[in-house]
């Protein structure tokens, strides 16, 4: 029998990486804008905190690392969307290819030692705490909060933003400094728990693309997104299990383990499906760049 409770926390340290990332992506869409280059933010994240946690034997220093990787790439989606007027969709699908190549230097200086890591009962409450803070204070941001209340406009509506003194470059570059600051404690989380503290190429792989996913399913809503991620750690903790429910068979092998993926392809097709027909959509100023 499976034991509900040791799943939930067993799916943790997924959930929290992908909803720390996803709650990031959610300021941004909120701002109207979608940056794509989530995932290349995780993978040079990733491997800069890899490389600072290894030289200095400090996770703290490895946040700052991922931070400041983030924060450069951010800083590239903004010059080239809000101030040379470059197509969103292009600026971001660049950055993950350029995210994941320097990712991959950052992390090769390792030499594939391992720096700090959490320990399983610590690592738990950690994840826990950091993924429902993050939430909370998204949450009063976005809806007790004049700040908020201003960037949700923007994300609706630009010209009537502009109106009432919303300066969009101002509020848009602090969604992405917000994404940045999520993404690097995502990718230190997952360097400290997941990654056991040691830095492996590709590891990091398909974050980012599913933390996008769970923005969609989360109803562009904090709680929502972290409801989904929580979802999609359960899914993906499951993995382990379906093997053995199964008759043995190589190509029920791999259909088990892309379960979860498949779950989230038929969520996202659902959702979209019953938010058209609900009339939910997403900020309306996304498509508009």
């Amino acid at each position: 029998m499976v034991n509900l409770a040791s799943l939930v926390l067993q799916s943790l340290p997924d959930a929290t990486v992908i909803g720390l990332a996803a709650l990031g992506e959610l300021l941004v869409e909120r701002a109207g804008r979608i940056n794509l280059g989530l995932e290349g933010l995780l993978h040079f994240g990733y491997g800069a905190a890899a490389a600072a946690a290894v030289a200095t034997g400090s996770l703290l220093a490895g946040y700052l690392a991922a931070a400041g990787a983030a924060a450069l790439l951010v800083a590239i989606y903004f010059i080239a969307v809000e101030l040379l007027g470059v197509d969103q969709i292009v600026v971001g699908l660049s950055l993950v290819f350029l995210g994941m190549g320097l990712g991959d230097i950052a992390g090769m200086t390792t030499g594939g030692l391992a720096g700090p890591a959490l320990a399983p009962g610590e690592a738990n409450t950690v994840d826990a705490a950091v993924l429902a803070a993050a939430t909370a204070v998204l949450y009063l941001l976005l809806y007790r909060d004049w700040r908020g209340y201003a960037l949700r406009s923007l994300g609706e509506d630009e010209k009537a933003a502009r109106s009432l003194g919303v300066e969009p470059r101002r509020y848009r570059l602090a969604a992405l400094i917000g994404e940045a600051l999520l993404a690097a404690a995502a990718a230190t989380l997952f360097l400290a728990v997941n990654s056991t503290g040691a830095w492996r190429s590709g590891r990091i792989t398909g974050y980012g693309w599913l933390a996008l996913g769970m923005v969609i399913l989360g109803y562009w809503h904090p709680l929502g997104v972290a409801a989904a991620s929580l979802l999609l750690g359960v899914l993906l903790s499951s993995r382990s299990l379906l093997p053995a429910l199964l008759p043995p068979n190589p190509v029920l092998t791999i259909a088990a383990d892309a379960a979860p993926y498949l779950a989230v392809i038929l969520a996202l097709a659902a959702a979209s499906w019953l938010y058209e027909r609900r009339g939910v959509k997403p900020p309306a100023s996304i498509w508009r760049a």
